[in-house]
């Protein structure tokens, strides 16, 4: 049964609008500051094919930002841990409806704490995120994180100095921990856990793939 704690938890779910449909594409970046909060802007793109005729009529936007606000209202979170989006623009494209959100100043961690300092760098745990934008069938993903230090360990995503980037929201998830800062600032033993964690979370979805695929269920 999924937790209460977790059902409210919202983390990076700019991908809201699309979380009941198929067929979407998701392009955005996230900006982490150094006071753990979060600010960012995506575009959203929803096949109208998607959509029932009467949900075509209200498929505007701000409507879909309105009802992800209201949702978290409604799952009695506390208006400090909302991420609330911001429409910022809406433009069609043959049957594609295009939105442009921006959410800023968000604290990742009011519901569970997912983003912390560590040594000189932060420590973003993408597992429980992942899990959320996994409910989304998205036919393109593309996700940059911006952090104010290096990125130094991003399992599955290409690092670009103080930036990371994924391109499918299973290799966000499976990335399990992003790691920043200076190498110095961190114990050899810090890194080498980190490390093997990512590691073994890796081999493990791999074993388990395979194990399906050649029908051996994992005990």
């Amino acid at each position: 049964m999924t937790s209460p704690i977790f059902k409210r938890h919202t983390a990076l779910a700019a991908a809201g609008a699309c979380l009941l449909l198929s067929g979407c594409a998701f392009d955005g970046t996230v900006q982490v500051g150094s006071d753990l909060l979060l600010s960012g802007k995506f575009e959203v793109e929803i096949n109208a094919k998607q959509l029932s005729e009467a949900t075509k009529q209200a498929a505007t936007c701000q409507n879909f930002a309105t009802n992800l606000n209201q949702q978290q209202k409604a799952n009695q979170m506390q208006p400090y841990g909302r991420l609330q989006l911001v429409t910022k623009n809406q433009k069609e494209d043959g049957d594609n409806l295009i939105c442009d959100f921006e959410f800023k100043d968000w604290d990742p961690n009011a519901n569970r704490q997912i983003l912390q300092n560590v040594g000189d760098g932060m420590l973003l745990k993408t597992e429980d995120p992942g899990k959320l934008l996994k409910g989304a069938n998205f036919d393109k993903f593309s996700l940059t994180l911006q952090f104010p230090g290096e990125v130094r360990l991003a399992p599955g995503g290409k690092i670009d100095g103080n930036q990371v980037t994924f391109d499918s929201v299973d290799a966000f998830a499976n990335s399990h921990q992003i790691i920043t800062g200076q190498p110095e600032k961190y114990s050899t033993w810090q890194l080498l856990t980190y490390g093997l964690i990512a590691l073994v979370a890796v081999g493990g979805g791999i074993a388990v793939a395979l194990g399906l695929r050649h029908g051996v269920v994992p005990e």
